[in-house]
């Protein structure tokens, strides 16, 4: 899978609602805006177990880790206004051209 381009942009608008910070209300695969005393970070919930852990959908930003007494606020992302627009990867060319090979 090709992430050259995948993730959030300059620009780009998130659509949350707020959440109590409650780690009982977070879904694992959900996508959350942590606000914590040091940053802002946008990422997947992959586990909740001993604490709060958040992977990006790109790989090259690194896991993190938080308990969830460090979360000042929590906001579960519901959508994205993307203002890049990505050209399709040479993948989806090819299966583009399948599928229409196979529609003939």
């Amino acid at each position: 899978m090709e992430y050259k381009d995948s993730g959030l942009f300059y620009g780009d608008v998130l659509i949350c609602t707020a959440l109590k910070t409650d780690a009982k209300l977070l879904g694992i695969g959900s996508v959350y805006t942590l606000i914590t005393h040091e940053k802002i970070t946008t990422r997947r919930l992959v586990s909740k177990q001993n604490a709060l852990i958040f992977r990006g959908d790109n790989p090259n930003y690194p896991e993190v880790e938080y308990k969830i007494e460090d979360i000042q606020e929590i906001w579960h992302v519901q959508g994205h206004y993307c203002t890049h627009i990505t050209a399709p990867s040479l993948l989806e060319e090819r299966v583009q051209d399948l599928e229409h090979a196979l529609k003939e």
